[in-house]
């Protein structure tokens, strides 16, 4: 099994034959060192899985650019705006290096939602744990990390996605 499969069952709580048929259902999509799922202002409502690479969600605030999350290989991805609403993003997702991910629509992802109990508590877990993380962060009255921060939490996930190489 994938090492990328196993991390994703691990965070989401998901079992192992759950998570191949929510794969099964995805297509599976490459990308380059500073591509975008999404820009600033765009729309993207599809829901996806990193199984290689490290993304970065950030605006722009007065001109300067602001992280505000970094998702690695087995961690789910998408515009919160575009998923939930179908409304312009309000953060660009990009690729912090060459990258692959699986996609789903949010159309095909809700069928299999309506089909299987499981896949639909698993959506539910997966809005819970984001609101949880949102929270925490208003709640401790963090600010988006600094340049130091965001080199120490990049070099963090280079780690933790590079270990099984090391």
């Amino acid at each position: 099994m994938d090492a990328f499969i196993q991390k994703f069952c691990e965070k989401y709580s998901l079992p192992i034959a759950l998570s191949l048929q929510l794969l099964d259902n995805m297509e599976k999509f490459t990308f380059r060192k500073g591509d975008f799922l999404v820009q600033e202002g765009g729309r993207n409502s599809n829901f996806y899985i990193v199984s290689k690479g490290i993304w970065r969600g950030h605006y722009l605030n007065d001109g300067v650019d602001v992280s505000v999350w970094f998702a690695s290989e087995g961690e789910a991805i998408f515009s919160s705006w575009g998923y939930v609403e179908n409304t312009a993003s309000l953060v660009s997702i990009e690729a912090m290096c060459d990258s692959e991910l699986y996609g789903i629509s949010k159309a095909k992802l809700e069928v299999l939602y309506a089909e299987s109990v499981e896949l639909a508590n698993f959506g539910r877990r997966l809005f819970e744990q984001q609101l949880l993380g949102l929270e925490s962060w208003m709640i401790t009255g963090r600010e988006a990390p600094g340049p130091k921060n965001v080199i120490l939490l990049c070099w963090k996930r280079i780690r933790n996605c590079c270990s099984m190489y090391l």
